[in-house]
């Protein structure tokens, strides 16, 4: 088992906010970016409240709203009340780099028109289902910058126990994936959506941080009903930035090609290879 903190006690919820402070003051301190990140912190003591001040009413732990120019994190306090100080700080520490990303939008950003959709010009239900694969696709790249971005700043072990923390065996995904088999659309959905936690996860192991390969392992235990060809993919689909890195356009264009190849347009007549020309 992983130790899921230097200690292993589960902080004083009396402390959430203090603690939740001191990280951000930290980070600040460490990643020194100009213009500076203005970034405010929001607690909500429960669940309820925490839904009913956001606009986005699916999120689970935390929130960050953009307000042109600084950030306001809501962080839902009973989401945290069972995690130690290295969960809240990969969790907090994450989303801010996450803000760092939106700071610079012309380097995070793609045209779906120009830049994908003649790649496969389609209309109507099918363009909103590749637009959908295109979103969760960028989800995961963001995710896995700001992992790397972390890294870099020698932050990447509080990367591992947050990401720990929010991996947890699902019977329902098992089964829904099953659902999927025979309609190679809707299964190009529901593993983009996996890989939106996968990828960070390979990533910390490329990197050989402390645990990330026993981290890696927990999330293949609990996505074990995914097929071997699925899971290879995934781990394929986790190294085409690192290949494709000369603009975050060529990267997400790149991940949609490999997803087109093997789900939305597959091709069993020709050798297992893109071309990504």
């Amino acid at each position: 088992m992983i130790d899921r903190g230097p200690n292993p006690a589960h902080i004083n919820p009396d402390k959430i906010q203090e603690y939740s402070h001191l990280i951000k003051s930290t980070y600040l301190d460490k990643t020194q970016v100009y213009p500076p990140l203005m970034v405010e912190l929001n607690f909500h003591q429960d669940h309820e409240s925490f839904q009913a001040n956001l606009q986005r009413p699916n999120a689970k732990t935390i929130f960050t709203e953009n307000r042109e120019g600084s950030f306001l994190i809501h962080l839902c306090e009973a989401c945290f009340r069972d995690v130690t100080y290295s969960t809240l700080q990969g969790c907090l520490e994450c989303e801010m780099t996450l803000c760092l990303q939106n700071m610079l939008v012309e380097f995070y950003h793609i045209n779906f028109k120009k830049d994908i959709f003649p790649l496969m010009p389609v209309t109507g239900l099918a363009e909103n289902h590749i637009r959908e694969l295109v979103h969760k696709l960028e989800h995961a790249l963001k995710n896995y910058l700001a992992t790397e971005r972390l890294i870099d700043f020698d932050m990447g072990l509080a990367q591992v126990y947050f990401r720990l923390s929010e991996i947890r065996p699902n019977q329902k995904d098992a089964e829904n994936y099953q659902l999927t088999l025979p309609h190679n659309w809707s299964r190009a959905l529901f593993l983009s959506r996996k890989f939106i936690e996968f990828m960070p996860i390979l990533l910390l192991e490329k990197r050989r941080l402390q645990h990330a390969r026993k981290l890696k392992l927990i999330w293949l235990k609990y996505n074990n009903y995914l097929l071997t060809e699925d899971r290879r993919r995934l781990e394929t689909l986790a190294r085409l930035p690192a290949e494709y890195n000369t603009s975050y356009t060529t990267q997400v264009v790149a991940m949609f090609k490999y997803m087109k190849f093997h789900y939305l347009a597959p091709q069993r007549n020709k050798p297992n290879q893109l071309d990504f020309n």
